[in-house]
């Protein structure tokens, strides 16, 4: 019997170029697009732990705000990536060892100063720009993957730019008169 948990998946993984549906997509590239889209989501959840640990671990008050709010944004990331490809977290094919970069962000202790904080959280966000703007290479342009880790390289570069802004802002305050 097939398994139906990932019948979302092999219904958007069958268009892969330039959006065009095929009756059978090779398994390589099948396979290649749903790693890919495991990955997006890995470093989306990664990203969503992250920030929660950063507001948990910042004093002040305006920094852990914002961090939240990223939590938030990076976890609507995972959720349309599941939304758009029909998936349940449980759906996902199984994982190889997670993104090689994605250790740097987890399983470590946190620093509690808010400019270390705000420095490592831009990394994050522009390995994530730079992972997600090598992923869109593999596919063909305009095709739906092309468009959604375009879309979805657009949002970190935009967080790494507030975060950059942030950073700025954070300096400004607490510079020594």
């Amino acid at each position: 019997m097939p398994d139906e948990s990932n019948k979302g998946l092999r219904r958007h993984l069958s268009v892969i170029d330039g959006g065009e549906p095929k009756k059978k997509a090779s398994d390589s590239r099948r396979r290649h697009a749903a790693e890919a889209i495991r990955h997006a989501f890995e470093l989306e959840a990664a990203a969503t732990a992250f920030y929660r640990d950063c507001a948990k671990q910042t004093a002040d008050p305006k920094l852990a705000d914002m961090f939240d709010r990223l939590a938030h944004m990076e976890e609507g990331h995972g959720r349309r990536l599941f939304w758009k490809y029909g998936l349940k977290p449980q759906s996902l094919p199984p994982s190889e060892p997670a993104l090689a970069g994605l250790a740097l962000f987890r399983d470590h202790t946190l620093p509690t100063d808010g400019e270390a904080l705000l420095e490592l959280a831009i990394e994050l966000e522009r390995f994530g720009e730079a992972f997600l703007a090598e992923q869109r290479e593999n596919f063909a342009v305009d095709s739906p993957q092309w468009k959604l880790f375009t879309e979805l390289e657009a949002e970190e570069r935009e967080h790494a730019e507030h975060l950059e802004r942030e950073l700025k802002r954070y300096r400004a305050r607490n510079e020594s008169p």
